[in-house]
């Protein structure tokens, strides 16, 4: 089960302030989970990693007197082969996914992997753009998840709404036997929601400085 609430200008707002050009074939996302043991695909001990460790390195020379917008990641050979685990000539042995496998699949099969946005966020203390507050392999509830928002944005609200996007595993909760999406995450979820909306002040009812238009918020049961 999916709720998905998208705010596009945060995503646009990242596309140009790395730089990337639209014509060009990006796949993004820096939380990504390495997995390496074909006999145990649920278990990726390389997570979660902000690059990804196959991309060729990007033709030409940078401008002069600076860097240059991050290219898109294209992967050598061995690592584009239809069987998803033949990674024996690739240059990093193992699968490098976001959280829905067909979405890294599909590029890489065409030769793509994930663009490197390491360098777009060196301005910004952010730990990532994608999933920084994340549920996934987080032992926290819901609630106390949004306290620690809640402080992140009063103590850095650019920061955090330089985050494009927040992922809730709604599974561990929904096993209890009194377990439920409209008490235990529909609240906390609204609460995100305020905190990443430009239209809103800050938590501490001051005025909102320039930021990111919103991001988005999933909350999924695989």
């Amino acid at each position: 089960m999916y709720v998905i609430d998208v705010v596009l200008p945060a995503v646009l707002q990242l596309l140009n302030e790395a730089g990337l050009d639209a014509e060009q074939p990006h796949l993004l996302s820096d939380y990504h989970y390495h997995c390496t043991d074909a006999a145990s695909p649920g278990i990726c001990p390389q997570a979660p990693s902000a690059a990804d460790p196959r991309c060729l390195p990007c033709p030409g020379p940078g401008p002069e007197g600076g860097g240059r917008p991050p290219c898109p990641c294209r992967l050598p050979p061995g690592c584009t082969q239809e069987d998803r685990w033949a990674t024996g000539n690739c240059s990093f042995k193992g699968r490098v996914l976001p959280y829905d496998q067909p979405l890294a699949d599909g590029p890489r099969r065409k030769g793509y992997g994930f663009t490197d946005l390491t360098a777009a966020r060196s301005g910004l203390n952010v730990g990532r753009y994608f999933g920084t507050f994340s549920e996934f392999n987080d032992v926290r509830t819901p609630a106390q998840l949004l306290g620690c928002r809640t402080q992140a944005a009063k103590d850095d609200l650019v920061t955090f709404r330089a985050q494009v996007s927040v992922h809730v595993r709604t599974a561990p909760v929904l096993e209890q036997p009194n377990g439920s999406i409209l008490h235990d995450f529909l609240p906390p979820y609204l609460g995100t929601r305020t905190l990443s909306d430009p239209r809103v002040g800050t938590p501490a009812q001051h005025p909102t400085p320039a930021a990111p238009q919103g991001m988005a918020i999933s909350f999924n049961q695989p």
